[in-house]
């Protein structure tokens, strides 16, 4: 007679986390939508395959929901996000086999306040460490943690950004940067889209008495626009061109800084800088700038455009008056805004390296 082997049970990932904290999968899940899963008045429960798909992350990075190392948040576009807690990080990072230890360096004003903290995280495979850098002007909110703990929370950040550098986390967030993005304002339709439908609703017509064959063109990409953003951004370039064009006729100048990536702001301090640039350009560099400069990258040297270049300038002039790598690191905090108004990473990169070049110059001197 034929033994008959018991059914095996297909093992679920609710049933794989419930064994591990020894509980029964009915009971665990049931824990978890009580607890850390809870949703919010009003508000639809997480679906299977949502309670399914964070248990997946949490059992990918060995985090415990029960301790809120790993919870759910709603996401704005609906589902839910898994947050891992500042502990839940902390495990991670410690977790890993090849973590050497990481360190912290604030930066602060003149006035003893800080304006930045670096995390330095190191690994048992690598000659270098990796870093991370967080602004305080950049991530400070209006919240209570924030305006209480504004250190703790800046050293959270940074301490967070460096680990994903270094060991490639992905998937997870932080609770700050979810909240983040709730609280960034709704984008407000300009009513654009409706009246670009009943355009393309309306009758086609010839060309009238005044007609504008490039206003034409500039019409008919807008109304095949995929999208009202898209539409929106071309009406835009039209009605900046059209201006520019009125201005230069008036004034037989035309108009700078027309980068439609950039704000009215940034193009005013972008402005300013150009004016600043322009008595550079009547006198050369100072030997100090100049020997910043020759030791720069030719080949991103020669990508800037007049406005990189100014902003580089400026801060090269300031670099060559400190007399210390803190300093030169403030000066680099100082022209932050107008670098961001570049966008460009490669700029960036450009400026950090001006302030290693100069950092060198110092340590060597000594």
């Amino acid at each position: 007679m034929s033994k008959q082997l018991a059914p095996t049970r297909q093992n679920s990932i609710t049933t794989s986390m419930a064994e591990r904290y020894g509980m029964e999968p009915q009971a665990f899940e049931q824990t978890l939508r009580n607890t850390i899963m809870k949703p919010e008045k009003n508000k639809e429960p997480p679906s299977q395959e949502e309670f399914a798909a964070f248990l997946v992350v949490a059992h990918e990075y060995n985090l415990n929901p029960l301790t809120k190392e790993i919870y759910a948040f709603p996401a704005k576009g609906g589902g839910v996000a898994p947050i891992v807690s500042v502990d839940g990080w902390a495990n991670l990072i410690n977790s890993n086999p090849q973590f050497d230890g990481m360190e912290f360096q604030d930066e602060l004003d003149d006035n003893g306040a800080v304006i930045a903290i670096t995390c330095r995280m190191f690994r048992k495979d690598r000659t270098r460490a990796i870093s991370a850098t967080e602004y305080m002007e950049e991530c400070k909110r209006g919240t209570d943690p924030w305006r209480q703990w504004p250190r703790r929370m800046l050293r959270h950040k940074a301490m967070i950004q460096a680990a994903r550098y270094a060991f490639g986390f992905s998937g997870i967030y932080e609770a700050d940067e979810v909240e983040r993005a709730f609280d960034a304002p709704e984008r407000k339709s300009s009513g654009l889209a409706q009246r670009l439908e009943a355009r393309r609703a309306s009758p086609l017509v010839g060309p009238q008495e005044g007609y504008n064959a490039a206003a034409e063109t500039i019409e008919g990409e807008i109304l095949a626009a995929t999208d009202e953003t898209q539409a929106e951004y071309i009406a835009d370039a039209h009605q900046q061109q059209t201006e520019g064009g009125e201005a230069q006729r008036q004034t037989g100048k035309a108009p700078q800084y027309s980068d439609l990536g950039r704000s009215q702001e940034d193009n005013e301090e972008m402005e300013g800088t150009r004016q600043q640039e322009q008595g550079i350009s009547d006198n050369p560099l100072s030997q100090g700038a100049t020997a910043i400069w020759s030791q720069l990258d030719p080949e991103a040297r020669k990508s800037l455009d007049e406005d990189s270049k100014a902003i580089l300038k400026l801060l090269m002039e300031d670099l060559a008056k400190v007399s210390n790598p803190k300093a030169a690191k403030n000066a680099l905090t100082g022209h932050q805004k107008s670098i961001r108004a570049i966008g460009e990473q490669s700029f960036s990169e450009l400026c950090q390296a001006a302030v290693t070049v100069r950092c060198a110059q110092l340590d060597g001197g000594k």
